[in-house]
């Protein structure tokens, strides 16, 4: 039998070797295994783990510990920069949901129902002299386009005395303010009083007032409680007398009449 033995054939003009297929079984002193030669692939990346350097080019989305990481894609609606959109919930992306986010990555104010800013929010302050409610509810408005919600709940500080003059199709409940000439057409406030709409439109208004002058003989206002000294004494033209001020300025007195009768009558 040959062995390492190769067959040619013409062609005519030379020779062209001719292949013969060989059985495995008939392949003499071949051997039982066949051992690779230890060696290494480092410019590849164990499936162990290990450290990447270079950039990372992925067609697809990536899947982490379970969790869907979409490959970047073009932003269209501006200047079709690549943007990464990050982890990709199997339900719903709020990354996929056009229009939802704003600038920092937050859902955006105004598609906010009111009840989630919660009770009253602070718009501005005021120190024009004669302002309108129609004035004021352009400033609320401008604030609920910024910021979401609607007007209910919203005021704003007076930071020097002011007249309010009600526009047409505005009303005022619940005013805190004493002789308000005419509510159907304008009101007052004091230095640190509020205007708080009332209503989703900014049409309804109260006033909260945190401005107190002190009462008077002329001016109604707030008045500080006299000590049964004060009542004694009997000098103060502003504290209010209670009854337990008035029993000490009356013993007091009474005491004094019986000294005097002592001395008139001599006993």
């Amino acid at each position: 039998m040959a062995y390492n033995t190769k067959l040619y054939k013409s062609t005519g003009s030379g020779w062209d070797e001719v292949r013969v297929a060989s059985e495995w079984g008939l392949i003499a002193n071949k051997p039982s295994t066949f051992t690779p030669t230890a060696h290494s692939h480092s410019e590849y990346l164990s499936v162990t783990g290990g450290t990447l350097n270079g950039s990372l080019s992925i067609g697809g989305d990536v899947t982490v510990d379970g969790k869907i990481y979409s490959a970047p894609t073009s932003d269209s609606d501006s200047d079709n920069t690549v943007v990464t959109k990050g982890y990709v919930d199997s339900k719903t992306s709020d990354a996929t949901v056009e229009g939802l986010l704003d600038e920092n990555d937050k859902i955006k104010a105004s598609l906010l129902p009111s009840f989630v800013f919660g009770g009253m929010r602070f718009v501005t302050s005021m120190s024009k002299p004669v302002i309108t409610t129609a004035e004021i509810q352009q400033s609320f408005g401008e604030f609920i386009d910024a910021n979401g919600g609607t007007m209910r709940g919203c005021y704003a500080i007076a930071t020097a005395a002011l007249t309010i003059t009600i526009s047409e199709g505005h009303a005022f409940v619940g005013v805190e303010e004493a002789e308000i000439p005419d509510l159907s057409s304008y009101t007052y406030l004091e230095p640190n009083d509020w205007i708080i709409a009332v209503d989703d439109n900014g049409t309804t208004w109260a006033v909260i007032n945190n401005t107190y002058q002190s009462a008077s003989t002329s001016l109604t206002g707030i008045v500080k409680l006299a000590t049964e000294q004060d009542g004694i004494n009997g000098t103060s033209t502003t504290l209010a007398m209670t009854p337990k001020a008035t029993v000490a300025a009356i013993n007091e007195r009474l005491g004094d009449i019986d000294t005097a009768l002592s001395n008139i009558l001599g006993v």
